[in-house]
Formats: structure tokens, sequence, C-alpha cells
């Protein structure tokens, strides 16, 4: 019964519910000694964890889920447990650690001639590319997962990857490609009664009508998407979707409706603990602060979120905040302390194999500039010494 409860407060977005309610179903196995459903607990708690930002919570359930698979022998759960470890580490930033955890999960599936897991994992490893912007990789993976989808008579799975290679597009600037994909992985979402799946790509064509510059049309789907999140109960994606209509409210330069958004979605985010997204909403209130020339409060806003980032272990956040700062900095006049920050971007963005490097890399090209060659060298030897 209190299985039932979690799972389905779980999926209606009350997240405080949910995991007081894994907590006791997680007791009740225990106490009855079924280790197997006692690790199927764990591994959800660690969803949960995921879910509201809390990666290191994410990342010692889905352990513990995976040391009692291998003492079972369960190899689907061993390999299920892989899965999401790598996709901690994903969300995380930490892309080699993705990959790796990814593909041991992968060769497992193969071997128990799991096809739909197989084609999971190349969804994964899919998204993984298109972040490191590995454009062809995560094309050739996305399409690898829809065919093994579509030769297995899926009904759900073919308007995610779809919904990924409407994003892929976006991203390379094929927006007609981009909204055919999505309205592709929308048609599959209504068809099926998915109600969340249609708010999640109405909320993407949001996206990518604000992308295009069609104000308008983003607020109309944001709107759309609102709407069926709040019907759901879904806190978070309402939560995510206010946080839009205030980067929208701010791009049209209407700062007090993008303050009043995200201070809405802050004080969901809030209430459910969801970490990252705390950290995102403070970041974007940052930058609004820095727009409208209040540079105090727009350091303290970025500072605090890239304190979360770092306790989270989210490495391209950290490395976005330290970015922010930059231009903070530099706004503020305070160059050598920008090339500092960015240089410190650049490291991490490096690491990763980041698209952001070639952005990051601009901004200290322009620091040169101005400071000229001897100053900014100086600044780097000061940086790879300390």
């Amino acid at each position: 019964m209190a299985h039932n409860l979690a799972v389905a407060l779980y999926q209606m977005g009350d997240y405080p519910a949910a995991h007081r309610y894994y907590q006791q179903a997680g007791t009740s196995f225990e106490e009855l000694g079924a280790k197997q459903e006692q690790s199927a607990v764990l591994h959800q708690l660690g969803m949960l964890a995921q879910d509201q930002g809390d990666y290191p919570a994410a990342r010692r359930y889905y352990e513990q889920s995976l040391e009692m698979a291998q003492a079972l022998g369960d190899k689907a759960g061993v390999a299920k447990s892989w899965h999401h470890l790598g996709y901690v580490a994903y969300l995380q930033g930490d892309y080699p650690v993705a990959r790796r955890y990814y593909e041991q999960s992968l060769e497992i599936k193969q071997s128990l001639g799991d096809k739909a897991g197989v084609a999971k994992s190349w969804h994964q490893l899919g998204m993984l590319a298109q972040d490191q912007g590995d454009y062809p990789a995560a094309r050739r993976y996305y399409e690898q997962a829809l065919a093994t989808f579509k030769e297995l008579g899926a009904r759900w799975e073919p308007s995610a990857v779809l919904h990924n290679l409407g994003a892929l597009a976006q991203a390379q600037g094929d927006y007609p490609a981009a909204h055919r994909y999505y309205q592709q992985s929308l048609e599959i979402a209504q068809a099926l009664g998915d109600k969340a799946g249609v708010a999640s790509t109405l909320h993407q064509l949001g996206m990518l009508a604000q992308d295009q510059g069609d104000y308008p049309s983003a607020h109309r789907y944001y709107e759309q998407s609102l709407e069926i999140a709040q019907a759901l109960g879904d806190k978070a994606g309402v939560a995510k979707t206010l946080h839009n209509l205030g980067i929208l409210a701010e791009n049209q330069g209407d700062y007090q409706a993008a303050r009043h958004y995200c201070e809405q979605a802050l004080e969901i985010d809030q209430g459910l603990g969801d970490k990252l997204e705390i950290a995102r909403v403070t970041h974007t209130l940052g930058m609004l602060a820095q727009d409208q020339g209040d540079y105090t409060a727009a350091r303290r806003y970025c500072e605090q979120s890239l304190e979360i980032k770092q306790a989270l272990g989210d490495k391209a956040g950290v490395a976005i905040s330290l970015g922010q700062l930059g231009k903070l900095a530099e706004a503020e006049g305070k160059l050598e302390e920008a090339v500092r920050l960015w240089l410190a971007a650049v490291a991490i963005f490096q690491e990763l194999g980041s698209p952001y490097l070639k952005l990051a890399s601009s901004d200290l090209a322009r620091a040169r500039e101005k400071l000229g060659e001897a100053r900014f060298e100086a600044l780097v030897r000061e940086a790879v010494s300390g």
C-alpha cells in the first residue's frame, strides 16, 4: 500500500510525500526480508532524489540498489543501476564517468538480449554526445534507438526520441526540422493520452519559438504547458514553466514580470527541495539583477547558485556560473577578476568536452585585446601556477 501511494505521489510531483511513503515501503520490505523489492525501492528513492536535484543522495541510493542487485545475481537490476548512475553523472556534467557507466550497462543489456534496454542506452548516449557538441554521433545514436523502438512496437519511447531529435535540430539551428520532430512527438503523446509528455513537448515548442524571437507563440505554448502541469498537480513541471516564462519576460525587457515568474518558480522549487532548479532559477535572478544594473544583488544570486552547484558536483553548472560571474566582473570594470573566472570556466569546459568552450574562449579573447598581451599572459601563468 505504501509503495503504491509513493508511486502515485511521485507521478504527481509531490516529492516530500512520495519520499515518506517510499521510506515506509522500504522499511516494510526490509523487515520481510524481501531483498528484490527493497532493491527496487532504493532505486526509486534514487530517482526521486535525482528529480529533486539531490545528486549525492541519488548516487547513494543507486549504489545501494546496485550492491543488492549484484548480491542477488540480478543482471538486469545491475544494468538498470549502472544506467541511472550514468544519468546522475551526466546531470552533474561528468561526461567521461557517464559514458563509462552507460557502456557498462549497455554491455550487460546486449548480453541479455534486452533490445529495449539497448535502445534506451543508445538514447542516453545520444543525449551525452549532443551535450558534448558531437552532433553526428548524437543523431546516429538517436536514429538507432528510434529504429529499435519502432521494431519492438514500443508506444511511448519513440515520442521521447523524436523530442530529443527536435532538441538536436534546434541546437544546430535547423528550426523547421526541430518543429517537425516536436510535432511528431506531440502527436504520439496526444494519441497515448500522455498528458505529461504533451506538456513537455509544448514547453519545448515554446523554447523553440523563443529562440526564433516569436515571443507571442512562445508565451502561448508555455501557458498551454503550464495549464496541463497544474491540472496534473505536477509541481516540478509548473515551476520549470514559470521559470521559462520569467526568462521570456526578461528577453522582452519586462523585468517586473520576469522577477514575479522566477520568484514563483523558486518558491515551488524550495518547497520540493529541488536543489538543481533552485540553482538555475537563482542564476536567472542574478542575470536579471545584472540587466537592471543591481550588481550587488546579481553577485549574491550568482554566488548562491554557484555554491549549490558545487555542493551537487554539477561541473557544467559550476562552469556556467563562473562564466556569468566573469561577465558581472567585466560589467563592474574588474577585468582581471573576470579573466580569472573565465579561465576557471574554460578549464572545466575543456575537461568536459563542452560546446560552451567556444563561448568562454571568445570572452577571454575579448579580454586579451583590452588588457594587452603581456598582462593577459601574466594572468594565465598565475592561473596555471595556482
